[in-house]
């Protein structure tokens, strides 16, 4: 049983995992409390436990990923920067060299003389013509014509089959505002030619084609050509590199011609006869024109190469885009014109153009009075005559006129000319606009020339208006023909003009109702003359002018004005230094001859006062029958860059005088000056656009010689980027000696003078552009000053009817103004002057209505008052003192004694009057307006309907008030109701 019991053993009892062993049990403590066990953590906080630590170390994870992956990225960066460096340097070095072989492979073709091809595939020249803006070379470009095989219609589509013929020539340079950036969009033309005109087909891109602007306006309406898009074409056929005929139309169909020169000179007043369209579609704009050889210098034969260009102005930029580009800068504007090749010959025979044209009309003049037998209140109103153009040799072109037709649609502006100069009107005649660079021959910087056209047809050199109580003469004298040979002979370009003018009479009928005839105007034959020639590319040329007058007659008139005139001039110029220096000189001389009154006229006109008493070098021979002068101009000028410059003298001798036919101020004048300038046209600022600053410093003596006066001019011109301009100007004179202010007295100490000037312009580019322009002139010393303010706007109230209205304001407060001289009882001369205060008020206004390129109103009113009062009268005394105060003995009341129209001066306050002179307050008003209806029915020949209306009124009133401004609508009325047609004719 022992045995049994002891091999039995008890199992042990199951221990927990988290519970020690018994012997490894702690004690009770002292206090015998056994240690409680932690609370036994739940499931679920398990769980979540192992979530936290598995989403540790997940973002450990992917922290430890993001910068493995930043590290490769950064690495991967490293790696294609150098990449990129390496392809840049490596690019650079390609470029370097590929410059290096085109710069090797220009040179070549330079030195060779072979054409350049530039990026886009043009052919240029090898010749450097500018340096843009960023110093990149520009060379002249060359593009070819191609004969007509097919009809071509113009109508502005070039859907001919003619045109695929031709190659077409792209362009994109921009030359405004931003100098030679991309145009807004790529340009391309085509060029045919035949014996008979040149045809230019161009397409204009654009990427906004409903932007693109055109309006319909009156083609000689010029201010008009930046509200729309055009495109020009430029053609210099004699490769002359001074001129260039342009031929323009709009987006409207409206066609332009003009003539540019060398300079950036324009000349608006070439008008022609040629054919131009335009058209419209999703792509842009076309235009198509047709040019007829005869409107230009063309010769016949072989062509080789014309000068040519074609422009594009984008009305809405103002951007003005080049086919063969050119800076302003490097004065390369028609001197860097590109080539037009023509390999091929021309047979334009000798084209001929008949211009006949009648006029048919009356004249209404309601305040003709009963009692004037000379003159109908209605007269019938006619006239007829020719114009032909005959090409009689391979560039020389005869322009002839039979009776011409000298009327014109717009007569000169109203004026009050109280200074002793005469004043210059344009030309506007068609026989003397053509060709006009033939014939003229500047004298000095203003518009002094040896031929003023104007003096052929002008009004008669005397009238007995105001000498019997009723006078008839004509307005402007009758020229019987007049004829132009015009062109070149070799190398050589001619211009030979001569005119005969009618001997014309005045009709007065006299108190006794007897009619009596005198001659106011001797039959004259003016003849001028000029040969040219371009040598060195056109760098240089020689010109020589001539000029003569003969007038026929015995006694009378004929007397009292010159027999014979002659003139004549060399002039030279040479341009070096790659054409961006040149020097200029121009010797010329005169002679006049005729009865001693003709030549004494001469010594005493304003141009000369030889009667002057205290002049050490001029008499005045009473005897004389001939007087003779010379001139002398020369300059050196630099022509191109930002900054220009112009170094000269111009000296006419006192016996100087070319106004038989030409024009001309002053004479016995030595005028040094030096004038800098800085021109940038392409400033491509946020605020202004382009400036134009100068500054001009000049002396003037005459030929004692004594100091007349300093002068000094500064002058701003900006254009800025929203369109507007404005132009600014100051001038000092300082003036030493005036020798005209008493009219042929002696010279007085000078009145110094500070004049300022102002004009502002809004954006062309708008419907309504606003306009004003303010002088002001101050002469401190005598309290005399003279402002002269406008303030107008142009309104297109449609895209084919324009508005505009330009009053002016002038106040003149002259302290010194001259009245008149005369001789006392005793022998002595006395000079009268007084204080005047003059106010003038002008309207111009204009209403434009243009049904079609071809057809057009025209609607012109000028308004025009002046009136002029004497507030005090002075005499001369101590003229020389530099006190001004000095210079004058003022007269008082008491001796200025008005009577029939004169002033009796008491100048010893004796009670007695010692002399008169003639009363000077004057009131002058005039309205002159007409209406014009234009069709031009057929290309060149053209209907005009014409009214025009003349008022005038005349007083001693002086002062104006309102009721005299009302005065101006209701003086006395002529009124002309006129048919014009003229047919144009051509083979």
């Amino acid at each position: 049983m022992a045995l049994g019991l002891a091999g039995h053993v008890a199992p042990a009892r199951a221990q927990s995992a988290d519970r020690p062993p018994s012997s490894a049990r702690k004690a009770p403590t002292k206090r015998g409390a056994a240690k409680k066990r932690p609370p036994k953590e739940s499931k679920a906080a398990k769980i979540k436990a192992a979530k936290e630590r598995a989403a540790k170390a997940q973002a450990a994870k992917e922290l430890a990923a993001q910068e493995l992956a930043a590290q490769e990225l950064a690495a991967k960066d490293l790696a294609a920067k150098e990449l990129a460096e390496k392809e840049a340097a490596e690019k650079a070095a390609a470029e370097k060299e590929a410059a290096d072989r085109v710069k090797a492979d220009i040179a070549n073709r330079v030195a060779k003389g072979l054409p350049v091809p530039t990026d886009n595939g043009d052919l240029v020249t090898p010749e450097l013509i500018a340096t843009q803006k960023d110093g990149g070379p520009l060379f002249r470009r060359e593009t070819r014509a191609f004969r007509r095989n097919g009809p071509v219609t113009i109508d502005g589509v070039l859907d001919e089959q003619a045109w695929t013929a031709a190659t077409t020539t792209q362009f994109k340079w921009q030359e405004r505002p931003k100098e030679g950036l991309n145009a807004i969009a790529h340009t391309e033309f085509r060029v045919l030619y035949d014996d008979k005109a040149l045809y230019v087909g161009v397409h204009a891109l654009d990427p906004e084609p409903s932007k693109i602007a055109g309006l319909l306006h009156h083609p000689l309406t010029i201010t008009k050509i930046p509200q729309s898009d055009w495109l020009f074409v430029f053609i210099d056929p004699e490769l002359n590199r001074r001129m260039a005929y342009g031929f323009a139309v709009n987006a409207a169909g409206v066609k332009i011609d003009t003539r540019v020169f060398a300079g950036n000179i324009t000349d608006h007043t070439y008008q022609a006869v040629w054919d131009g369209k335009s058209s419209r579609d999703a792509t842009g704009w076309y235009s198509e024109v047709r040019i007829p050889y005869s409107q230009m210098r063309v010769k016949d034969g072989y062509q080789d190469r014309w000068g040519f260009n074609v422009m594009r102005r984008v009305a809405r930029s103002q951007e003005k885009d080049w086919w063969s580009p050119f800076t302003f800068r490097s004065n390369t504007d028609v001197t860097g014109f590109g080539n037009l090749l023509i390999d091929g010959t021309i047979d334009a025979g000798h084209p001929i153009e008949i211009i006949p044209y009648v006029v048919g009309g009356t004249r209404y003049e309601r305040a003709v009075p009963s009692a004037d037998s000379l003159n109908d209140p209605l007269a019938p109103a006619y006239n007829g005559g020719a114009d032909l153009r005959l090409q009689v040799a391979r560039s020389l072109r005869l322009t002839a006129a039979v009776n011409p037709d000298f009327g014109q649609l717009e007569a000169d502006p109203s004026e009050v000319n109280l200074s002793d100069t005469e004043t210059f009107f344009s030309e506007r005649r068609p026989i003397f606009i053509e060709d006009a660079d033939l014939y003229s021959l500047k004298i000095g910087r203003g518009d002094e020339d040896y031929f003023y056209s104007r003096r052929i047809g002008a009004s008669p050199s005397f009238s007995r208006i105001g000498t019997a109580p009723y006078v008839d003469e004509p307005g402007v004298t009758t020229l019987y023909t007049a004829a132009k040979l015009s062109g070149s002979l070799g190398g050589t370009k001619s211009g030979l003009l001569s005119a005969l003018g009618a001997e014309e009479k005045s009709r007065a009928q006299l108190d006794t109702g007897e009619i009596n005839e005198e001659v106011i105007e001797p039959m004259t034959l003016f003849n001028v003359a000029q040969l040219s020639n371009q040598f060195r590319g056109g760098s240089s040329e020689v010109r020589a002018a001539a000029t003569s007058v003969h007038r026929f007659g015995d006694g009378g008139a004929i007397d009292d004005l010159h027999e014979q005139a002659y003139a004549g001039a060399l002039q030279y110029l040479h341009q070096f230094a790659k054409n961006r220096w040149a020097f200029y000189t121009l010797v010329g001389g005169s002679y006049v001859h005729g009865h001693a009154s003709s030549i004494l006229n001469s010594q005493r006109a304003s141009q000369r006062y030889f009667q002057r008493p205290d002049a050490t070098h001029l008499e005045v021979d009473p005897t004389l029958t001939r007087l003779s002068g010379f001139n002398v101009n020369t300059a050196l000028r630099k022509i191109a860059g930002t900054y220009l410059m112009d170094v000269g003298v111009d000296a006419r001798s006192p016996g100087f005088d070319v106004n038989n036919v030409g024009f001309l101020t002053f004479a016995d004048q030595i005028n040094p000056s030096i004038k800098i300038s800085r021109t940038d046209p392409s400033v491509g600022g946020d605020i202004v656009a382009d400036a134009d600053l100068s500054a001009v410093v000049e002396t003037f003596t005459d030929f004692a010689p004594d100091i007349l006066r300093h002068r000094a001019t500064l002058v701003g011109d900006f254009g800025f980027a929203n369109f507007w301009r404005a132009r600014v100007s100051a001038q000092y004179t300082r003036s030493v000696l005036d020798t005209r202010l008493l009219r042929g007295g002696p010279a007085v100490h000078g009145d110094d003078s500070i004049q300022g000037a102002g004009t502002m312009s809004t954006s062309i580019t708008k419907a309504f552009q606003f306009l004003m322009s303010s002088t002001v002139t101050s002469r401190p010393d005598s309290h005399s000053f003279r402002t002269q303010g406008s303030v107008g706007f142009v309104w297109n109230l449609r895209s084919n009817v324009e508005l505009s209205f330009t009053p002016t304001f002038i106040r003149n407060i002259d302290d010194a103004q001259f009245v008149g001289a005369a001789s006392a009882m005793d022998g002595s001369r006395h000079y009268i002057l007084g204080r005047l205060h003059q106010h003038t008020l002008i309207g111009a206004t204009r209403l434009n209505v243009t049904l079609s390129p071809q057809m057009s109103f025209q609607l012109y009113a000028q308004p025009f008052i002046s009136g002029g009062e004497y507030v005090g009268y002075k005499e001369s005394a101590d003229v020389r003192s530099s006190n001004y105060e000095d210079r004058f003995a003022e007269l008082s009341s008491s001796q200025v004694t008005p009577s029939m129209g004169r002033l009796g001066i008491d100048s010893n306050s004796d009670g007695t009057a010692d002399f008169t002179v003639r009363r000077p307050d004057f009131q002058v008003s005039t309205l002159i307006s007409n209406l014009v209806f234009r069709w031009e029915y057929l290309p060149g020949s053209n209907l005009y309907l014409i009214w025009s209306q003349a008022r005038s009124g005349a007083g001693t009133e002086g002062a104006i008030d309102s009721s005299d401004i009302g005065d101006v609508f209701t003086d006395p009325a002529a009124h002309v109701f006129l048919v014009k047609l003229s047919y144009w004719w051509s083979r």
